[in-house]
């Protein structure tokens, strides 16, 4: 193991790709982290490169919490595309900043992200699910669902991005007043959408964010969790050889206790018991013609002739004939 990666708390995408791949000795692909993510075996982060804007709260799996969740944000409700409530609390009446790296919990809007990427990088197949819950990472115990500032939303009308997007609209074809026309209607929308911003809460300038896009972020994966994640396929290793011992054991044992077996192990020692007085009556006791050690064993035990054989053999490695 490198002694760089020893003092990283984190890796980029394609850090840890390539670490898996040595590790593993085989090629792991970037679609293979999202999968791996998305199936629950790698837990992927994000690093907020210039930080973001969140709803924080922690988790609550007693119906009491949910209970009370349930009625203080009865218009508020957070809860997925199966009927599951989330179980934490998030205070939704407070804006916090956060930044550095927080882990994807799945349970939203960021899970679309990842099987859009996936599928992006292997079917090429387009993801049309629309996440209504919001995106939201955690930290330790600490959940997050982020936020986007209505500013940033095209939509909304005196916006800075509905601006953005109506200075786009202005083309070389149009004549001047035409230009002027939607530069002013653009601009006095923006008058009245900051008058009524200014007298705004806080939260209310804000909306849940339909996917991580809506950030500035990049992926990693912390090292103690590549590191748990790997010790996790050794041990699912060693539990596979494991496995196989046991089904071998299981195997011999079986055959071992089958009559055919036991018959054949008490004719082996009859011969066996038999054959050191019987060799050193004969002419050549160390040259003894295997044919005649094979009616030797059928007269002697009443062995089979298939019997003899596999006890002849025994016999010539025991006694070096």
């Amino acid at each position: 193991m490198s002694k760089l990666y020893k003092l990283k708390k984190w890796l980029t995408l394609q850090e840890a790709i390539n670490h898996i791949s040595i590790a593993l000795d085989e090629p792991v692909t970037e679609a293979d982290i999202y999968r791996f993510a998305l199936d629950k075996h790698l837990t992927l982060s994000v690093n907020f490169v210039n930080g973001t804007c969140a709803y924080l709260g922690q988790r609550d799996d007693s119906d009491k919490g949910l209970g009370a969740y349930k009625d203080k944000f009865s218009q508020d409700e957070i809860n997925l595309l199966n009927d599951f409530w989330l179980p934490f609390l998030l205070d939704m009446t407070q804006v916090r900043s956060i930044q550095g790296v927080w882990d994807l919990t799945l349970l939203g809007s960021e899970a679309i992200d990842l099987e859009f990427n996936y599928q992006s990088l292997t079917s090429g197949l387009e993801v049309t699910l629309v996440g209504l819950e919001g995106v939201f990472v955690k930290k330790d115990d600490v959940y997050a669902g982020l936020l986007t500032d209505f500013e940033d939303n095209e939509f909304q009308d005196g916006s800075k991005a509905y601006c953005e997007k109506m200075e786009q609209t202005i083309t070389i074809g149009l004549t001047s007043p035409e230009k002027e026309k939607i530069r002013k209607d653009y601009n006095d929308k923006r008058v009245q959408y900051l008058k009524k911003r200014e007298k705004q809460p806080e939260p209310e300038r804000y909306f849940p964010s339909g996917g991580l896009d809506e950030h500035d972020y990049t992926f990693v994966v912390r090292t103690s969790e590549l590191n748990r994640f790997l010790k996790s396929l050794e041990e699912h290793e060693l539990d596979d050889v494991d496995n196989t011992a046991v089904l071998q054991h299981s195997f011999s044992e079986k055959k071992t206790n089958t009559e055919a077996w036991k018959n054949l192990y008490k004719l082996a020692e009859k011969g066996i018991e038999a054959f050191p007085e019987w060799q050193a009556n004969q002419r050549k006791p160390q040259k003894i013609p295997m044919d005649q050690i094979d009616r030797w064993l059928a007269e002697t035990i009443k062995a089979t002739k298939r019997e003899a054989e596999t006890i002849k053999k025994i016999i010539v490695e025991i006694f070096n004939v």
